[in-house]
């Protein structure tokens, strides 16, 4: 009898449904396979994490890595199927590992307390280019006085101690004697030229004698650290006496050209010039005024901003570290007030305003109008004035990275002089300033006060230039209550300068003259 096609199609399709139903995972499976998983696991990776926090993987790194092996060992066999029975075990002897490293921790802690803090403070150092040696075997001998520790040995732990302390001894030797020393044995040779022959026969012979100092310590136990800072001492005290008190202390007012500079930083001191004497090279930020009225349109007093432990409302509060550096006696429950620069006063600006100043205290405190970088400056000594040295070369300028103001504008004779830039010598300075007329002379595009643009142009501290501009056009300009037009297509001098005036015009007068 033949079989029926269509019997035998629903004989397949019932053996795939059921097969199918076999090897199909179900979504509550697999959620059930990760709550079982974080069920057996979790508390563990918690002591991990606590262990990491406590730094036991450092002061018991054995029994921290046994553990971690083990439970790597049992994660794996849960994925692979394993008796529940089997993993259990793993898990209890990681924790029995951990139990062990936790508890090696605590007394490693103590034990090895000088010699952890020791290492630490040899690692800033950086000793290991020139004794890669002595630093290598330091850290060999740490690392088995540590492992002595955890296995409860202290005995051994001491004497592992004492051999990586001898090696942190030895490697500071080497680091002076063929480092530092060195170093300074070289710069002196440099300047065998620019020296007298006493000076560089002495300074030689002092830093010989610091070199025989460094040989006789090596049979001796020292704090390497004490040693460093000893002999680094004498040495820069050494080369130090080559130079005179001006370079040594180099001056926090400098002069350059009409304008003067109080020096905030001096980011790199360049070197001495022996023979010229000056100082070559110097970089830095610094303060410089004008003798104008600084005109600051775009400051606003933002009143009340309440002093507290804890920054709830931002636009009303501050906090009690940001205040104190606005004003250091504050305390919580006062209130400041600040000058921010707005403009407007909405929330938004003024939280943004607010974190600029905030930021900006904390890197200076302003000690005048304008912060001017320096760079490359060679200065020379004023006769009779330590503490004040003149410019002969290089520069200073404004802007520089903090900008302060952030706004630079004078008051000249009721206009307005805008300052996008400044830029100091020896020679003379000057700015890129743009000129606001007074606001009777009004543009007639936009109905305020008209602007005109001079480029770089001298300028004194006295708030002087004169300018003469070729414009192609300018205006139309209204002028005066009878709304007069001017416009032109010739130069305009703008004349604020005391010495110079336009065609016939006294000394003294200042103003714009518009050619036509």
């Amino acid at each position: 009898m033949k079989s029926n096609p269509f019997r035998r199609l629903i004989s397949q399709l019932a053996l795939v449904i059921v097969f199918s139903a076999f090897v199909t995972p179900m979504p509550h499976l697999f959620a059930q396979t990760r709550q079982v998983e974080q069920a057996m696991f979790g508390p563990l990776l918690e002591r991990f994490e606590e262990a990491k926090e406590d730094q036991v993987p450092f002061y018991a790194s054995q029994n921290y890595n046994r553990a971690f092996q083990l439970y790597q060992s049992a994660l794996l066999d849960f994925k692979k199927g394993e008796k529940l029975a089997k993993i259990r075990g793993q898990i209890k002897q990681a924790n029995e590992s951990l139990d062990l490293a936790f508890e090696a921790t605590r007394v490693s802690r103590v034990a090895m307390e000088k010699l952890v803090t020791t290492r630490s403070r040899f690692q800033k150092l950086a000793m290991g280019q020139i004794a890669p040696d002595e630093v290598t075997s330091a850290e060999r001998f740490f690392f088995e006085a540590m492992h002595k520790a955890e296995e409860g040995d202290i005995r051994s732990a001491r004497e592992k101690s004492e051999k990586a302390n001898e090696q942190y001894r030895k490697a500071t030797l080497k680091w002076l004697k063929d480092g530092f020393i060195k170093q300074n044995e070289t710069k002196v040779k440099d300047l065998r030229d620019q020296l007298s022959q006493e000076t560089y026969r002495q300074t030689l012979d002092e830093l010989q004698n610091i070199r025989d100092y460094v040989d006789h310590a090596e049979d001796v136990e020292f704090d390497p650290f004490d040693m460093r800072d000893t002999i680094m001492t004498r040495v820069n005290d050494a080369i130090s006496a080559l130079y005179p008190p001006f370079y040594r202390n180099l001056p926090d007012t400098l002069l350059i050209g009409d304008f003067v500079l109080l020096v905030d930083q001096y980011i790199d001191k360049g070197v001495w010039a022996f023979k010229k004497q000056q100082a070559t090279g110097l970089s830095g930020a610094a303060w410089t005024n004008f003798d104008c009225i600084l005109y600051l349109e775009s400051i606003i007093t933002v009143t009340g901003f309440q002093v507290v432990a804890q920054v709830v409302d931002p636009v009303k509060q501050i906090g009690i570290e940001d205040a104190k550096i606005v004003k250091p006696d504050v305390h919580i429950g006062d209130t400041v007030d600040l000058q921010l620069y707005l403009d407007d006063k909405t929330d938004q600006n003024i939280l943004a305003a607010r974190d600029e100043y905030i930021k900006t205290a904390k890197t200076f405190t302003p000690e005048g109008q304008v912060l001017v970088h320096f760079d490359s400056l060679t200065i020379v000594s004023v006769s009779g004035r330590p503490n004040l040295g003149r410019v002969t070369d290089g520069i200073a300028a404004y802007p520089t990275k903090v900008v302060y103001p952030k706004s630079l504008s004078l008051s000249v004779d009721n206009f307005t002089a805008y300052i996008d830039s400044l830029l100091l010598t020896a020679d003379g300075a000057s700015a890129d300033i743009t000129l606001k007329f007074p606001p009777n002379i009004a543009s007639d595009s936009t109905c305020k006060p008209a602007k005109l643009p001079l480029g770089m142009t001298t300028i004194t501290p006295k708030c002087e230039f004169y300018a003469e501009t070729a414009m192609p056009s300018y205006g139309p300009w209204i002028m005066g209550e009878m709304g007069m037009a001017v416009s032109g297509t010739d130069s305009i001098i703008a004349d604020f300068s005391s010495t110079t005036s336009p065609l016939s015009k006294n000394a003294s007068w200042m103003g714009v003259v518009l050619m036509q």
